[in-house]
């Protein structure tokens, strides 16, 4: 397994895929991505449409880029994220983003994986089947 320093810098390289964690307040834990496949020995669904995570702005208390909100929009045309939010709700789930390659063609992770951004939902999750 190769690093994502070495590999982003070759000619041709694997798949840049994003790995959404959610922790759920009941303690159970959903899973995304934009590809499905297994991350660290969890299974990610296919669900992440857009998001913006790359959209960094400058903040004015320690003059550092850096990501003060994170969208995301999700499939749900199964409902099966209007279900979970009417019984549990996102409000207060824990979210981890991990960045990593991969190789499309086996669904396997070809590098190591590294931490962009950590937080918790705290508005209003606003859920719509596409």
């Amino acid at each position: 397994m190769g690093t994502i320093n070495v590999v982003k810098q070759l000619p041709e390289s694997d798949t840049p895929l994003l790995f959404f964690q959610c922790v759920m307040p009941s303690g159970d834990t959903e899973y995304w991505c934009t590809h499905a496949l297994t991350f660290n020995n969890n299974p990610y669904s296919a669900r992440v449409l857009k998001h913006n995570l790359f959209d960094l702005q400058l903040s004015a208390d320690d003059a550092m880029d850096g990501i003060t909100q994170l969208s995301i929009t999700l499939a749900n045309a199964d409902s099966a994220l209007s279900q979970l939010n009417a019984a549990i709700g996102f409000k207060g789930s824990q979210l981890t983003v991990f960045f990593a390659f991969a190789d499309l063609t086996t669904l396997s992770i070809t590098t190591e994986s590294t931490v962009l951004f950590q937080g918790v939902f705290c508005d209003l999750v606003r859920i719509t089947r596409d």
